[in-house]
């Protein structure tokens, strides 16, 4: 079980990996469920580390733009929130009791794409710019494209060209490291919200970010509130997934796909969690952000060699699209949760032509 955290450190330390192209990848070599389970738990803390070493993150782009400016002023208390947000979420799905995947599966069917489609059009206006609406559809575009293709592992050269490449070659990670624990009441608020709209994400196919999923609740919300409500989402999702799959058959995240079915499952999610918490905390004292050029253009050259290794020359073509838009967006200084339309606006085309 050693071995689960160990790889999810290493997962959260690259940027581009994701835990669904490892877990796919281990699958040949390792069937033992309870050491995917202990894996996600871990890897949702431990999105904390890409977010401040790297200014990266592909499951939590809501919380980077709000994360860096709370960074630089309070390092301690915005990344506590984060993290202990995660913890209290996934303890709060623990009590999410059976058959309430189904029922409400069966209640919102016939209505998933007028949902989804008022969710990115709230996306959309939540952007209020013109490029914006530009960069949904182009990446919308780009999503179809790789994702309709026949690419071994198509969210991989995709995300890391919106998501990866234009934060590691345009933002400056934070100074102060220097980071300690830090535990607030005002942390309770965001962390129950966010564990409820996480059941909400699930429901919802193409939309499940928590970047859109907290769209109503944005304007409401001050930094560190943000914060939480974003991450208890990510972490209520994963805790619940494997819950809403045994009752609906539905993989919101794909790793569930791979795990055979156990007693208590949640709890060895919530077990992760746990551990991953004490080691993101851990580990934020050690480790310092990577400044260098170098460092920068290694990284870069890591996510194309796998990029090809995985998906080929296709997957370099997606690579160079994604990364040229996901530049644009963030030299224009739009919120790069628009560049999700890259999924969205596919699960639109087909919500719409299934129905």
């Amino acid at each position: 079980m050693l071995l689960a955290f160990l790889i999810a450190v290493f997962i959260t330390l690259i940027p581009g990996l994701h835990i669904n192209t490892i877990s796919a990848l281990l699958s040949q070599y390792i069937d033992d469920p309870y050491f995917y389970l202990l894996l996600m738990g871990a890897y949702v803390p431990l999105t904390a580390l890409p977010l401040l070493l790297f200014n990266v993150s592909e499951e939590s782009v809501a919380s980077l733009p709000a994360l860096q400016r709370a960074s630089r002023e309070e390092p301690s208390k915005a990344i506590s929130y984060y993290i202990i947000s995660t913890l209290l979420s996934s303890f709060i799905a623990l009590f999410i009791p059976s058959g309430v995947f189904s029922l409400l599966y069966s209640v919102i069917k016939p209505y998933l794409f007028y949902i989804v489609l008022g969710f990115s059009l709230a996306l959309l206006i939540k952007t209020k710019r013109m490029l914006g609406l530009f960069a949904f559809i182009l990446s919308a575009l780009i999503g179809y494209i790789s994702l309709t293709s026949k690419m071994a592992e198509p969210f991989l050269p995709m995300f890391s060209g919106f998501f990866a490449i234009p934060f590691i070659l345009l933002s400056t990670p934070s100074k102060n490291m220097n980071i300690k624990p830090v535990f607030e009441l005002s942390i309770l608020r965001p962390s129950i919200i966010g564990s409820l709209l996480g059941i909400l994400a699930l429901m919802l196919p193409g939309i499940s970010s928590p970047s859109v999923v907290a769209i109503p609740l944005t304007p409401l919300l001050k930094s560190f509130d943000y914060i939480a409500l974003t991450s208890a989402i990510m972490s209520s999702e994963y805790t619940l997934s494997i819950q809403n799959f045994y009752e609906t058959g539905k993989k919101r995240i794909g790793v569930v796909g791979i795990i055979k079915r156990v007693e208590n499952a949640k709890l060895y999610i919530f077990s992760g969690v746990l551990v991953g918490s004490g080691l993101a905390f851990g580990l934020l004292r050690y480790l310092k952000p990577s400044r260098t050029r170098a460092g920068k253009y290694l990284t870069i050259a890591y996510l194309t060699l796998i990029s090809f290794l995985l998906n080929g020359v296709y997957g370099i073509l997606i690579l160079a699209l994604s990364s040229l838009l996901g530049l644009i967006v963030k030299l224009n200084n739009v919120n790069a949760s628009v560049l999700l339309g890259s999924i969205i606006g596919t699960t639109l085309y087909y919500l719409h032509f299934s129905a």
